[in-house]
């Protein structure tokens, strides 16, 4: 699975997003988050994974995380990413 690390600044920092383990060896987990969006499969996949991680992020954020691994992953009739906040 291809390693996807992007940035987004918000006001308590850069939210790193990960699929790889290592990444977050020594960090303090600081609780689950998940991002939904309707769009999912075919031609809006893509749309749907920037909508997902954007949420992600903000759900990532009020935890006060600054990187976020990518656990599970649905893409039904809408994107769903699931990832543990890390600090």
């Amino acid at each position: 699975m291809p390693v996807i690390t992007e940035a987004l600044q918000v006001d308590n920092g850069s939210i790193m997003i990960t699929r790889d383990a290592n990444e977050v060896v020594g960090m303090t987990k600081v609780g689950e988050v998940e991002g939904r969006s309707p769009l999912g499969g075919g031609v809006t996949s893509g749309m749907g994974d920037k909508r997902a991680i954007k949420k992600l992020r903000a759900a990532a954020a009020k935890l006060g995380a600054t990187k976020v691994l990518i656990v599970n992953e649905e893409y039904r009739n809408m994107t769903v990413l699931y990832g543990v906040a890390y600090k």
